[in-house]
């Protein structure tokens, strides 16, 4: 599981522009897992940057 400072460092996007893209359907939904912590699974992220060729 990936927490957002990691995600924004592989991908290279702001927080900003990742819950944007989330919102439009354009990248892997969070998972919650507590009422104040989100995280991304690492193999969606990764498969996310795989098709985007997103080094």
């Amino acid at each position: 599981m990936l927490r957002i400072a990691t995600v924004t460092a592989i991908t290279g996007l702001s927080k900003r522009t990742i819950y944007r893209m989330m919102a439009g359907g354009e990248f892997p939904q969070s998972v919650h897992l507590s009422p104040r912590c989100t995280a991304w699974r690492q193999g969606d992220v990764a498969g996310w940057v795989a098709s985007r060729g997103v080094a």
